[in-house]
């Protein structure tokens, strides 16, 4: 994945049930991100910082991102 000026990013993703884990790293700077899909939420990590963020979201459109990034890595 290309992050534009950042430089290239690497991801992997984990799914279990209705719980997906992003694993981003994206210049030497490591997050990930949890989404649940019982509570529609999403929860954005970046332990170097000790900091967190949660957002409501719309499960079909994770599902349709991830489609999407399989779908580009198979070209």
């Amino acid at each position: 994945m290309d992050a534009g000026r950042q430089g290239p990013a690497t991801m992997q993703y984990s799914v279990k049930g209705e719980n997906v884990r992003m694993d981003m790293s994206v210049q030497g700077m490591d997050m990930f991100t949890l989404f649940n899909g019982a509570t529609k939420t999403a929860r954005i990590v970046i332990p170097m910082q000790q900091m967190y963020m949660e957002r409501a979201v719309d499960p079909q459109a994770i599902a349709d991102g991830i489609e999407r990034v399989l779908c580009d890595e198979a070209l």
